[in-house]
């Protein structure tokens, strides 16, 4: 978080406002005058990081940062877990989708010698191409919640990590 200081009245403000709460003068950012607040510049603004192979690091150097970088993970994997949520949701809707188109086209056509054969092959290579359609829309979901279901696991692990080095620093 930044705090700077209005340029008309002087009161202080965060630097993600758009107008002083003070005097209501639109923000003008100068950042010769921005100061951070919550440590030194170079200071991580997050105590953890997810690499996206699903790779955890942790930047906690003391006892303090260590309890905020379980929270944090604490709150990343419930984070993960609602995504997993709304990706079966979503998954499940293309599915119901999908069985309603095919409960609304009904059986293949029976009988009628060499052109029924004809209409046969025509539906079966629809009915793929239906099939295959779908497992193209569900493909991006399942690998997004195949890499959630490996993250859950190693934020898990790290919190245990956490846990156990401040048992033994304790």
């Amino acid at each position: 978080m930044t705090i700077i200081s209005c340029s008309n009245c002087g009161q202080p403000m965060d630097a993600s406002d758009s107008f002083c709460g003070q005097c209501g003068t639109k923000l003008v950012q100068d950042f010769n005058n921005v100061q951070w607040v919550g440590g030194p510049i170079g200071e991580p603004l997050s105590y953890i990081n997810i690499s996206p192979s699903g790779e955890i690091t942790l930047y906690a150097k003391t006892t303090a940062e260590a309890k905020l970088a379980l929270k944090e993970l604490k709150l990343k994997k419930k984070e993960y877990s609602l995504q997993k949520r709304q990706i079966k949701e979503q998954q499940r809707i293309i599915r119901a989708e999908y069985t309603q188109t095919v409960r609304q086209r009904g059986s293949k056509f029976i009988g009628g010698g060499g052109i029924g054969r004809i209409i046969r092959d025509v539906q079966t290579i629809s009915r793929d191409a239906k099939r295959r359609d779908l497992a193209n829309q569900l493909a991006p979901y399942e690998q997004l919640k195949q890499y959630i279901e490996a993250v859950i696991p190693a934020i898990d692990q790290m919190i245990l990590k956490v846990e156990a080095a401040m048992l033994a620093n304790s």
